[in-house]
């Protein structure tokens, strides 16, 4: 909420929570977290930040294999991709994730990617 706020305080609080679920092994929370710090650093025009926390959110959906996680992962890659002029990458991962949503009725990630 304070992401979508503008406030400053998003990062503080996103980065805590990333870095206790990483204490505590807790992959599948981690992963929820770094894909809010993509879609927060995708607000901020920050695309290369972004794409390094989507590839992060990537990774870790492979732990428990939601596809919802790899769904919201390659939705996050597509935009950042798309932010930094990346054309071919951006067309791939948004191809990518848009029959996986559609598969699993994830309308929230189809309509934008």
């Amino acid at each position: 909420m304070l992401a979508a706020r503008g406030g400053a305080n998003s990062s503080i609080a996103l980065g805590r929570s990333r870095r206790l679920f990483a204490r505590l092994e807790e992959r599948q929370y981690e992963g929820v977290v770094a894909a809010y710090l993509a879609e927060r650093s995708l607000w901020r025009g920050e695309f290369a930040e972004a794409t390094a926390f989507a590839d992060r959110v990537w990774e870790l959906a492979a732990v428990q294999r939601h596809e919802r996680d790899f769904v919201r992962a390659a939705l996050r890659q597509g935009q950042a991709a798309l932010g930094l002029g990346d054309v071919t990458r951006a067309d791939e991962r948004l191809h990518h994730a848009l029959p996986r949503a559609r598969a699993v009725n994830l309308a929230e990630v189809e309509l934008p990617a």
